[in-house]
């Protein structure tokens, strides 16, 4: 239902093809173009709603989606067997959350996602939701390992941390060094293997990851990916409603003025961030401009916080394809968060989180990470039980 496991599929007059990569569909297929209208998504955001191929006619299956093939009219349908809003609606209905042993709960599902004939280990970046997989696995399996990176820049390590933990439940812990030396060589690895665009920024770390683990030996590997999408974790789930709340009485015309007399202003040049002692102050206030010109509610405000490049500042001159479009543009084709989430302003974020940002950005890089070495990733938080739990409890 989080849509862990990637497929894509083509259907011309006469042929169906599906595979978990694009790249064995392109190679049975003869003309093959780019979509300019999902190639900007993949600019602006890093990744692509609904993670579609770039590719004009390759499509990627949704979460909860299933096809029919119908081999006598040679054609197919696309079928839902779970929708996100139909569930959230019926257990907040129902809420028994408080009668719900939610240890019990998650350390039933890590004791069966353990089951293994093969050695299994964690990823733990000393953050809340792997160490706690972590922490449960280890009382059940002392002899797995667990794996974290760690940067010559101490300003992002957190290796250190992991370590102290590792000490502490008494497991075999690796600590790969990822330097900026790597980057050449694991860049072509990388995207080679990721079959389409993707740029967030762990990507490289994760594949390296996936590397050493497999170059030790482990063939399963248990990790948090899913902890901050179920549960609320993102400062934006916070940060979003309290900016919201003070932007909202704010007539739309009034703050769409606003915004663009800042954006009209030489901030580039004005040498703010010396003045602020920040690297990237300037930077924010053309974020926070933009963000008053272009956006009109909630769910705008929500893929502004995880859109790239929302004031064009990354794009080079050279581009030959159109991105001066408004920001708005790139989500009023997406639907709306459903009626029943209208008056929870995180809940929504958590919905656009669990069917688009879970599955087209974070599970994509997992998957193919670790399928480049042949690891399985299992991921306990997505499990369907501890996900309806999640969902159960009031966003307060």
């Amino acid at each position: 239902i989080s849509g862990e496991k990637p497929l894509y599929y083509y259907q011309s007059d006469n042929k169906l093809i599906f595979s978990s990569e694009v790249k064995p569909i392109n190679y049975l297929i003869e003309e093959k173009n780019i979509s300019e209208e999902i190639l900007m998504n993949y600019i602006n955001f890093n990744f692509n709603w609904n993670n579609n191929s770039v590719f004009q006619n390759i499509f990627s299956l949704k979460p909860g989606n299933y096809i029919k093939f119908d081999l006598k009219k040679n054609k197919f349908t696309i079928n839902k067997f779970w929708k996100y809003e139909d569930t959230y609606h019926s257990l907040k209905k129902n809420n028994n959350s408080s009668k719900i042993d939610f240890d019990g709960l998650l350390k039933n599902e890590i004791r069966k996602e353990l089951i293994s004939d093969v050695p299994v280990g964690t990823f733990m970046s000393s953050g809340l939701d792997s160490t706690l997989v972590t922490s449960i696995a280890s009382t059940f399996k002392k002899d797995m390992q667990i794996y974290s990176i760690g940067y010559s820049d101490k300003n992002f390590d957190e290796s250190e941390r992991a370590e102290k933990i590792s000490r502490y439940l008494d497991v075999n812990f690796n600590k790969i060094i990822f330097d900026s030396t790597d980057v050449p060589s694991l860049f072509e690895e990388l995207t080679d293997n990721l079959d389409l665009p993707h740029t967030d920024q762990s990507d490289l770390a994760l594949y390296l990851l996936c590397k050493n683990a497999k170059k030790n030996g482990s063939k399963v590997i248990l990790t948090g990916d899913g902890g901050d999408e179920m549960f609320g974790g993102y400062v934006r789930h916070f940060k979003g409603p309290r900016s919201w709340n003070k932007i909202k009485y704010i007539p739309y015309p009034l703050r769409s003025l606003i915004g663009s007399i800042i954006k009209g202003i030489p901030i580039q040049e004005m040498n703010l961030n010396e003045l602020t002692k920040s690297d990237v102050f300037s930077q924010k206030i053309i974020r926070i401009a933009s963000r008053l010109k272009e956006i009109r509610d909630h769910d705008g405000l929500y893929k502004s916080l995880i859109m790239q490049n929302i004031d064009n500042s990354i794009y080079s001159k050279d581009i030959l394809i159109n991105f001066d479009e408004p920001f708005s543009n790139y989500y009023s084709h997406i639907n709306r968060a459903p009626d029943c989430l209208s008056n929870d302003p995180i809940a929504r974020m958590l919905y656009w989180d669990a069917i688009s940002y879970l599955p087209d950005d974070i599970l994509v890089k997992v998957d193919r990470a670790s399928m480049a070495f042949s690891l399985e990733t299992r991921a306990p938080f997505l499990d369907k039980t501890v996900a309806e739990l999640a969902w159960r409890i009031p966003t307060d």
